[in-house]
């Protein structure tokens, strides 16, 4: 994976040949699917990501969302993976054009460059807050921010913004971007 101490960017593209039922899962998309966590309706784009880093960085799973400890206040984690002997954290979000989910039953709103400009703020602080703050027994030295998109151009929306983003705040995070084709169910 990329050097502890400098930021990256990855894109990709996951197409969904299956629906959501079909979908193979290894044991840690598994647990994650079967663990509880801190809430939301983000569990499927959790599980998918944890199969894509593993298929990416060869990861492994070491804990869940609500496993990992912190400090009082702090911003969480959505999970921890192993990559090269290494912890890393793994926070997971979605950037979503909803005029990419027509007839999805989803309320369309506006899609805006703002719009991805504070997600991409509002979670890289994030990410930096809960690596301050989790325990040292779960402590890792690097994360990965896991963008879901609905599609490529939302992917170009995310890079293009990303690059304007002071480097203060993309610190040593890797933000790995995965365009989910057909994975509407993610969203």
């Amino acid at each position: 994976m990329a050097h502890p101490t400098k930021a990256g960017f990855i894109d990709t593209r996951c197409v969904f040949t299956k629906p959501r039922d079909a979908v193979q899962l290894t044991a840690g998309g598994r647990t994650l699917l079967e663990t509880p966590n801190a809430g939301g309706n983000s569990i499927w784009s959790e599980v998918m990501s944890f199969e894509v880093i593993r298929a990416c960085f060869g990861a492994e799973l070491l804990h869940t969302e609500l496993d990992i400890q912190y400090r009082p206040t702090s911003k969480i984690t959505d999970y921890s993976v192993c990559i090269d002997g290494e912890p890393v954290g793994v926070s997971v979000t979605r950037v979503i054009n909803f005029r990419d989910l027509k007839h999805k039953g989803h309320v369309r709103r506006s899609f805006t460059y703002d719009g991805v400009r504070d997600l991409l703020y509002k979670k890289l602080f994030g990410v930096i807050a809960s690596t301050k703050g989790v325990l040292k027994r779960y402590r890792w030295k690097k994360q990965i921010l896991h963008i879901w998109t609905t599609s490529a151009f939302v992917t170009r929306a995310v890079r293009h913004v990303y690059a304007e983003i002071d480097a203060l705040y993309q610190h040593n995070t890797l933000v790995l971007v995965t365009e989910a084709k057909r994975g509407h169910w993610m969203f």
